[in-house]
């Protein structure tokens, strides 16, 4: 598959990330999960961006996508944000499908 595509997709999906993050409510209540939940999202997202960066590189060494996807589920699923992490793939999957 091209790159281009590919690209667009992670971004998109980056984009979507961020508003998974918005979406937690900051109060006092469960401070501390949200708080972890928050770091979570910026992780996946670090990864997503990173993994951007080597596609524009074209750097061969990068995560290969099953590894790539496998991890961003795993970080998920260990921080309680794999709820999240999937409705930014679905939603990010329907957007990049219709544009």
């Amino acid at each position: 598959m091209e790159l281009q595509p590919k690209i667009r997709f992670l971004a998109l999906l980056g984009h979507n990330l961020t508003i998974a993050a918005r979406g937690v409510q900051i109060d006092n209540d469960d401070l501390f999960i949200k708080t972890k939940k928050l770091c979570a999202l910026n992780e996946v997202l670090h990864t997503v961006t990173g993994q951007i960066m080597d596609m524009l590189d074209e750097d061969l060494n990068r995560y290969p996508d099953d590894v790539f996807i496998d991890g961003i589920f795993e970080r998920a699923q260990q921080t309680n944000c794999e709820k999240d992490v999937i409705d930014a793939f679905a939603f990010s999957f329907r957007s990049n499908n219709t544009s």
